[in-house]
C-alpha cells in the first residue's frame, strides 16, 4: 500500500469516529493525517510525514483545547444543577 493512501485511510477513519463522537479532537487527528497524506503524495521520507502529522496534530489540539477553554463558560449548566434529590423507594435486587 502507497503511503500517502495509508495515511488518507487513517485520516477517513479518524473523521468517521470523530463524527460518531463529537470531539473536535479526532478531526484534527485526522486533518494531521491528510496533512501527512499530502507530504507523502509529493514523495518525501516517513520521517518527514510523521513530523507533519506531529506538528499539525500538535497545533490542531491545542486550538481545540484553547477554544474550548474560552467558550466553557457560554455553556448552559445542567437543568437540575444543585436540585436535591429525593429517592420514592428503595428496590433490593
Amino acid at each position: 500500500m502507497e503511503p500517502w493512501l495509508a495515511w488518507g485511510v487513517l485520516g477517513l477513519v479518524l473523521v468517521i469516529a470523530e463524527l460518531l463522537t463529537g470531539t473536535f479532537y479526532l478531526l484534527m487527528l485526522g486533518v494531521a493525517a491528510f496533512g501527512a497524506a499530502a507530504v507523502a503524495g509529493i514523495g518525501q521520507p516517513f520521517a518527514v510525514q510523521s513530523i507533519v502529522a506531529f506538528i499539525v496534530a500538535a497545533a490542531g489540539c491545542w486550538g481545540v483545547h484553547l477554544w474550548r477553554a474560552k467558550h466553557s463558560t457560554l455553556q448552559m449548566p445542567s437543568i437540575d444543577a444543585g436540585m436535591a434529590a429525593s429517592f420514592e423507594n428503595w428496590i433490593d435486587a
